[in-house]
């Protein structure tokens, strides 16, 4: 017997961040999720999960593979935790030294996570860059999170603002990475779809 009432079977709406445009959204609600210790490996450790006035969702993966970073990308690493930080509020509470970047990550997502709640943040959205365009909303950079009460953030100059097609001759890649990072809202090839474990289910 098949229980057509089940919820399992119930087709979801389907909502897009921002209607699928790039530019700025404003007031969004923002949460961190940690990856279960159950979970693949493979997955980001923590997501920023940025939710516009629709209820859409936009992810900005964090991954800790420090060992595979170049001291540039790790510079940008650690600026984006301070940033984070300040975004947050916690940024006075930020120890002046760590051990290594994988305390820093621990910590920062640690402090941020416990003041989410009581944030709103503006971000600037784009479809990639012109060198590295991608057919799925991404965060432009950490420079496009901003606190709500503090500024709009601007799109860099080489954001792009259409969501591009592939061709043979420009293929696109599906999530936009660097410096230990993915933005993404999440398609059928991409990891950010697979299940998060969030809150209690983490191990905080």
């Amino acid at each position: 017997m098949i229980n057509l009432n089940d919820k399992k079977y119930e087709v979801k709406d389907v909502k897009i961040f921002n209607g699928g445009n790039a530019g700025i959204v404003k007031e969004c609600n923002v949460r961190i999720e940690k990856r279960g210790a159950d979970e693949d490996t493979k997955l980001p450790l923590y997501k920023l999960v940025f939710t516009d006035n629709t209820k859409a969702e936009l992810n900005d993966s964090i991954f800790n593979n420090f060992d595979n970073m170049s001291e540039k990308a790790l510079e940008f690493f650690v600026r984006k935790m301070k940033h984070l930080a300040k975004v947050f509020r916690v940024d006075d509470k930020l120890p002046s030294k760590v051990a290594s970047y994988d305390e820093l990550l621990d910590i920062t997502m640690r402090l941020c996570h416990k003041n989410s709640s009581n944030i709103k943040v503006n971000l600037a959205v784009c479809y990639g860059t012109k060198a590295k365009p991608s057919r799925y909303l991404m965060v432009d950079g950490f420079w496009g999170i901003q606190n709500a009460e503090d500024t709009i953030p601007v799109l860099s100059k080489n954001a792009l603002l259409e969501r591009p097609e592939a061709d043979d001759d420009n293929p696109i890649t599906v999530t936009g990475k660097s410096s230990g990072s993915s933005n993404t809202t999440g398609s059928d090839s991409s990891i950010d779809d697979l299940p998060f474990s969030e809150g209690a289910d983490a191990d905080w």
